[in-house]
């Protein structure tokens, strides 16, 4: 479980952070994130009834607030993060999970210079989404 001081607590905070903030999105997740003037980052996890009943719900929340707990000490304060569960998320485990979210972590620029456990550095450089972005963008400039 996450801290008090970690998180997001009323609806109207993170129907703010949803309506305001900049997104990024992986097949399994969204990543909303918008400042905040905190010494700390907080975070709230959203996981809808399409994804499955109660238990597998709980279950995923479950996985993505620890695969943040683990992360809390490279990630960048000051921010509000939502994090939302896509379809394509049932049926993942816990690693599949947790691999989503440090490499969404990583695109938001959230996370700082330690790797998550779950990638080495160079399944980093040949994962990163910016790398990417920037040799795309090349390719559309030659």
């Amino acid at each position: 479980m996450l801290r008090r001081q970690y998180r997001l607590k009323s609806s109207a905070q993170i129907r703010d952070v949803r309506h305001t903030g900049q997104s990024w999105r992986s097949p399994m997740l969204v990543l909303v994130k918008r400042s905040n003037d905190l010494p700390t980052s907080r975070f709230a996890f959203s996981v809808s009834r399409r994804i499955g009943n109660a238990v597998v719900r709980n279950r995923i929340k479950r996985w993505l607030r620890e695969a943040i707990r683990s992360r809390l000490s490279t990630i960048h304060s000051g921010w509000d993060v939502l994090v939302i569960a896509r379809s394509a998320i049932r049926g993942a485990q816990h690693p599949q999970i947790d691999r989503a979210v440090a490499d969404l972590l990583r695109s938001a620029h959230l996370q700082s210079g330690s790797l998550g456990a779950s990638q080495s550095s160079e399944e980093n450089e040949t994962r990163s989404p910016l790398s990417c972005e920037r040799s795309h963008g090349l390719q559309a400039n030659a």
